[in-house]
């Protein structure tokens, strides 16, 4: 009420300060626009000219006030900085003749500018005057727009429950107005809250909200559209998917006079992106950049280089990765997007913090810092400070990095966003174990676990609920395209049947009983072939179920092995026993190869077979690091036919290769000198040939003896070539060469098609 009162001494005390900066802004927006902003804008020059030639003409007040809100509109994506100008113009027309629609408007405006800026508070001031405003003039779409923007503005804050409740209102507001794009819009904004509170009930019923209302929208089922968001749907979940949908999209595209090639492409680099396909997301992003410059605005143009920076950094192209992120940030300074500056600021600090370039990274990181504590961003904003505490440990300032990485930890609890959480979790279990502290080191990995594995559960079912609802959709529309098929047909035959009724009775009954006979046939034909359709149905997505869950099986296993090592490692480091340190770290070793197997399973589309010489060389690579040797002091040789193997078969193979090669690395190589080591592996008629030869200083004459062995490697080994119906030798000639022969195994020919593999039992 107090507002309300007060409403026109608050206008007019802003209306003199807009006159009072008035001139100062216009003749910057001028001198701006005409040396930089029209050359780089080529896509909106027709109308922004037309709106110019508006001013140029003499018009009344008012329609002054409109022509510089949409200079203000037009401009925001070419320099942001000028939008300010724009506004103060309109509102002190405006606000001249009391026109409380450009007013109101106006006030909507500015929040935007704030908004994109960063001043969440200021803006979410100027949302709610609009609002007041937009009240009295009784307008809802304006209303719910207002709702919608004053929702990401609380979002981006961090003020969760409230952005849940403006999206809300401003999702009934539409409901009433029947505006359903804009209400899946706005469901999609309280799914986005939900996803960042990990709140995944909520989040799977919104999405799928979402989706239903889009199915109601005349023209949603366009194939562009569908397949595009079919594309958003499988991104962060099944690489093969989502690339089918944004192919399509891109072939579509295509088709068009001026079709957004741009976009396409840049959806296909971003799938490849997820799934860490570097190379080729590299290569699509880079065409999308091309295509965004030749008809996008510069702000999507930089919005699309920044993404192949990260994609480049990634793939170690350090150099190419700083050229195109200082590009993208030399676009935004001119165009003013204080977010998006302290987003790339950001990047370049973490991309500099792998070059080791600490004092210039850690320049931009304050630089970052400086504006996303200002802007009150969280989740960006813990993300930098977890960054900040690995420079300063890096600098040898332990305490200050102890100190921030605990802030991140605390400031993540508050905002209750999960991803920040397990980071700043992370973070801290590897600064006490770099401090020798190991039980917090392990309390922090535990938490880090428990979070995590709550986080993939989750997700598992939101995945589960959106491919059901996407089977829904696309059978609901086969159904429909059948029902019109049928009619179609039952209409032309009805037809038929007439003509014939009106050439001659007898013919005409003569033909009803054929066709009654023949359609009664069909008919039964029919039924038959709809319950074989559907049984194929069924089965499809039985094996489809089967397959994730298989593929969640073995990323669990994996995962739940991979704390096993961490956990072996770091109760090694508390052992004070040399021997038993060594058994701890050796007993590691093979659980990190049996993780090995799981890993490949999972990665790959097939769940049955391993393809062993991709699995030995990664093998080989875990095994060189473990024992702190360098490429430089191991040459290796490889002789690997690529076949793929059962896990029943590749799990005994792995072990023992990790027992022939860890005896290598701890007993017959030495540091400083050249240390081969040769692997071959390969089909020899009916039999398995595994060779691993080392030119270190042989084995001991006592642990080859069959009845006193000593080694509980040697051991080992034999036990697994005899499960494996094999044989092993052992030769020391030139250090020391051992050939084992497998008899049993299952090997799987896969053929480049997508045909079914064949086995073959041995």
């Amino acid at each position: 009420m107090k507002i309300l009162a007060t409403k026109g001494a608050i206008q007019m005390s802003i209306f003199r300060s807009c006159v009072c900066k008035f001139m100062v802004r216009w003749a910057f927006a001028a001198i701006f626009l005409l040396a930089v902003a029209m050359p780089a804008w080529p896509q909106t020059t027709s109308k922004f000219d037309s709106l110019k030639r508006i001013l140029a003409t003499p018009r009344n007040t008012t329609e002054k006030a409109e022509v510089y809100l949409g200079l203000a509109e037009e401009i925001r994506d070419v320099n942001i900085w000028m939008m300010p100008a724009f506004i103060d113009s309109a509102f002190i027309f405006s606000s001249a003749v009391k026109y409380k629609k450009g007013i109101a408007r106006a006030h909507f405006l500015y929040g935007v500018e704030r908004w994109l800026n960063g001043y969440y508070a200021d803006a979410e001031s100027r949302y709610h005057q609009s609002i007041v405003l937009y009240t009295t003039l009784k307008d809802s779409a304006m209303l719910a727009k207002n709702f919608s923007y004053l929702g990401l503005c609380f979002h981006y804050h961090t003020f969760y429950d409230s952005a849940l409740y403006y999206h809300q209102k401003a999702l009934e507001i539409n409901e009433t107005l029947g505006e359903k794009s804009k209400m899946a819009h706005n469901v999609d904004n309280i799914a986005l809250v939900h996803h960042q509170l990990a709140n995944f009930p909520e989040l799977i019923k919104y999405s799928t909200k979402a989706l239903q209302i889009r199915n109601t929208i005349p023209g949603f089922t366009s194939r562009t559209n569908f397949y595009n968001f079919g594309g958003e749907i499988f991104r962060d979940r099944a690489l093969q998917e989502a690339l089918a949908y944004h192919r399509k999209v891109l072939a579509e595209e295509r088709k068009k006079k001026n079709g957004d090639l741009g976009s396409s492409l840049n959806n296909i680099g971003s799938v490849y992106y997820n799934y860490e396909k570097y190379d080729s997301a590299v290569y699509y992003l880079q065409a999308g950049a091309k295509e965004i410059l030749k008809s996008g605005t510069m702000n999507q143009y930089a919005g699309h280089l920044h993404e192949l920076g990260e994609a480049l950094r990634e793939r170690g192209n350090y150099l190419d990765s700083e050229r195109v992120f200082l590009e993208a940030m030399a676009i935004w300074d001119s165009i003013g997007t204080r977010h998006s500056i302290s987003i790339v600021r950001g990047n370049l600090a973490r991309l500099y913090f792998l070059m080791e370039e600490y004092p210039e990274g850690l320049t931009y990181l304050n630089q970052s810092l400086a504006m996303v504590e200002g802007m009150a961003y969280n989740p960006f904003c813990i993300k930098l400070w977890s960054l900040k505490a690995r420079y300063l440990m890096k600098l040898d300032r332990e305490e200050e990095a102890m100190t921030l990485a605990n802030r991140s930890l605390l400031e993540a609890k508050k905002s209750h966003v999960v991803v920040s959480i397990l980071n700043s979790l992370e973070l801290l279990s590897e600064f006490y174990s770099t401090i020798r502290n190991h039980e917090k080191a392990m309390f922090y990995m535990k938490e880090h676990s428990a979070l995590k594995d709550q986080l993939f559960n989750g997700e598992s079912l939101l995945q589960i609920a959106q491919l059901q609802v996407q089977y829904d959709t696309e059978k609901k529309n086969k159904e429909i395209e059948l029902l019109n098929a049928q009619n179609a047909a039952q209409k032309a035959k009805l037809f038929q049947r007439e003509l014939m009724v009106g050439v001659v009775s007898i013919a005409v009954l003569l033909f009803g009983f054929a066709y009654y006979k023949r359609q009664k046939y069909v008919r039964k034909l029919g039924s038959q072939k709809d319950f074989i359709d559907q049984q194929r149905i069924e089965l499809a997505l039985k094996n489809q179920e089967k397959d994730v869950l298989l593929g969640e099986i073995h990323h669990r296993v994996k995962n739940n092995l991979q704390v096993i090592s961490s956990l072996l490692k770091l109760q090694s480091r508390q052992l004070t026993d040399e021997k038993a340190q060594n058994a701890v770290l050796e007993g590691r070793d093979r659980v990190k190869a049996m993780a090995l197997i799981h890993q490949c399973l999972y990665q790959h589309d097939r769940f049955s077979s391993i393809q062993i010489d991709n699995y030995i060389k990664k093998l080989i690579d875990g095994l060189i690091s473990s024992h702190g040797y360098s490429d430089n002091e191991i040459q290796l040789a490889y002789k690997l036919q690529e076949l793929h193997l059962s896990v029943d078969t590749s799990l005994p193979i792995g072990l023992i290769i990790n027992e022939l090669v860890s005896n290598s690395f701890k007993h017959a190589f030495k540091k400083g000198r050249k240390n081969l080591l040769s692997i071959q592996f390969e089909k020899k008629g009916r039999k398995l040939l595994l060779v691993v030869k080392d030119n270190g200083i042989g084995i001991p004459d006592a642990d080859l003896h069959p009845n006193k062995v000593k080694s509980f490697g040697i051991g080992l080994i034999r036990s697994l070539v005899e499960e494996l119906g094999g044989n092993v030798e052992f030769i020391r000639t030139n250090g020391t060469t051992v050939k084992v022969s497998i008899l049993k195994y299952s090997l799987h020919y896969v053929k480049k098609s997508s045909q079914p593999s064949a086995l073959e039992q041995s």
